[in-house]
């Protein structure tokens, strides 16, 4: 289901609901929902808040991850020059640890969605 679909279903319940409130309440809706939108940028402030030190961290172990990946690869690439090893070795080898960055960056990614979910 894509993010229009479950827009346009919340949409379409929060219409229903609308429907069914009184005039009054209806007065107070544009109050009410203005304190919620308040209350919910409070919470994501600190939400970023709590966060932000493991958010830093977590750039810097990108960063890291980075820099130590491109050194590597820096590294295959020379070696390919200067050695006789097989080619489709050395690309296997350069594939494989493309792979395991990848992996490392999709675990920091699930680091930070579960810290910023807490």
């Amino acid at each position: 289901m894509t993010d229009q679909q479950l827009d346009g279903g919340a949409a379409l319940g929060y219409s229903s609901q609308l429907l069914s409130f009184s005039l009054d309440r209806l007065k107070k809706e544009p109050k009410l929902l203005a304190e919620e939108e308040l209350r919910l940028q409070r919470a994501l402030q600190t939400t970023a808040t709590t966060h932000y030190d493991a958010f830093i961290k977590t750039a810097s172990c990108l960063q890291t991850i980075d820099t130590e990946l491109n050194s590597v690869c820096g590294h295959l690439d020379h070696l390919l020059q200067v050695s006789s090893l097989d080619g489709a070795k050395c690309s296997s080898l350069k594939r494989w640890a493309h792979q395991e960055a990848f992996v490392q960056n999709m675990h920091v990614q699930i680091n930070i969605d579960v810290h910023a979910s807490a």
